[in-house]
């Protein structure tokens, strides 16, 4: 199955910093691919609280991520601080 590809927009609406904690970390040494998820949910729930919103009433709708896909560009180990940037590219 090819891999899809994933475009980035060239400006992002929202940026945050999550720290990589221990509990984030696997057997590897390095952050989990679970915790990419939980990281990217956090960042979420911050973007959604900067703007005033909430995850589940947006406007009087609730938000569902359908689809998730993750593109890696380098290790990340504790202690580490990820840089989590969100633009909005397609709302249905």
């Amino acid at each position: 199955m090819p891999k899809p590809r994933i475009r980035f927009p060239e400006a992002a609406h929202f940026e945050t910093q999550i720290p990589v904690q221990v509990t984030d970390i696997n057997y590897g040494g390095h952050l989990s691919h679970d915790k990419v998820l939980s990281i990217a949910f956090e960042a979420r729930c911050r973007f959604y609280r900067h703007f005033g919103l909430e995850e589940l009433d947006i406007g009087g709708v609730g938000t569902i991520m359908s689809f998730a896909n993750i593109r890696y560009t380098a290790e990340s180990t504790y202690g580490d601080v990820l840089i989590v940037r969100i633009a909005l590219t397609e709302l249905t």
